[in-house]
């Protein structure tokens, strides 16, 4: 694995993005990352469970060749703290192996001289087989996270996934997920707003997570019993972020959260107990 740097072509687009950002390749025909393989497209995409997942058919690649998967450029530049997760599934067949590397660049992709994941196949496979294998269902994933705190703040960063093939089965990816927080258990919710929590709060302080499907602006309003607002927040940008808002100076009681964005309309109960 010591030979992780290769003189490789490709084109360098103007696409930009800003985290928090994800890809789930529903619709890659559409997606901002990029494939390069001077060797031939090997990247396609798989339907699994009503969704598409990308993966590299280990039947079309030459050994040793190597295929990028490479984001557009992403802006740091307001970030504190961030994390990059993805699900990743394989099948370890008997004398082969795929060595997946998720490397870093702050040039914009001229060069990707950070290393930031780098495993073979065998440590994420679920199943052993020399077949062409394809998973069932999710259950065959594995979900990866990797702090990239070491690349907040910079404003030209691109990520690349890259797959040195040895023989290997197929390898799948899915559900990349950029957050502004460096949380390896960040709060998993179905909806596109979680309930406020804590609830009861008992110093007034209380968070909300989103999940939207793209980001949007949001407005929260925060109202008494008697429908005054005692509290308004924007937030623009907002995709997976998680807010803390504060009512510990406001009385005690019973209020309602409006959380309004283009697509969703949400109202929620908040119990305050620790105002000061």
């Amino acid at each position: 694995l010591s030979n992780n740097q290769k003189n490789f072509d490709f084109v360098i687009d103007d696409l930009l993005d800003e985290i928090p950002t994800r890809e789930r390749f529903d619709d890659f025909s559409a997606s901002q990352w990029k494939i390069s393989n001077p060797e031939g497209e090997a990247w396609q995409t798989y339907a699994l469970e009503e969704n598409n997942v990308l993966y590299i058919s280990a039947d079309h690649v030459h050994p040793s060749s190597r295929d990028w998967l490479i984001s557009p450029t992403l802006d740091f530049s307001q970030a504190l703290e961030a994390s990059l997760f993805f699900d990743v599934a394989a099948a370890h067949p008997d004398d082969g192996v795929q060595i997946l590397q998720v490397l870093g660049s702050t040039d914009c992709g001229n060069t990707f001289d950070q290393i930031l994941f780098n495993e073979s196949s065998g440590d994420f496979a679920s199943a052993s087989t020399n077949s062409p294998w394809f998973p069932e269902d999710r259950s065959a994933f594995q979900n990866q996270y990797i702090s990239l705190n070491r690349l907040a703040g910079e404003p030209e960063v691109r990520l690349a996934f890259m797959v040195i093939h040895g023989g290997g089965n197929n390898l799948f990816l899915d559900n990349i997920e950029l957050f502004i927080s460096s949380d390896p258990n960040p709060l998993q919710i179905t909806s596109r707003v979680s309930n406020a929590y804590p609830n009861p709060s008992p110093n007034g302080q209380f968070e909300l997570t989103f999940n939207l499907d793209r980001k949007e602006n949001v407005n929260v309003l925060v109202y008494d019993r008697m429908g005054k607002i005692m509290g308004e927040f924007t937030y623009p940008g907002t995709l997976n972020q998680t807010y803390q808002l504060d009512l510990s100076h406001s009385p005690n009681g019973l209020y309602i959260i409006k959380a309004v964005g283009n697509s969703f309309h949400e109202s929620l109960r908040f119990i305050n107990y620790g105002a000061r």
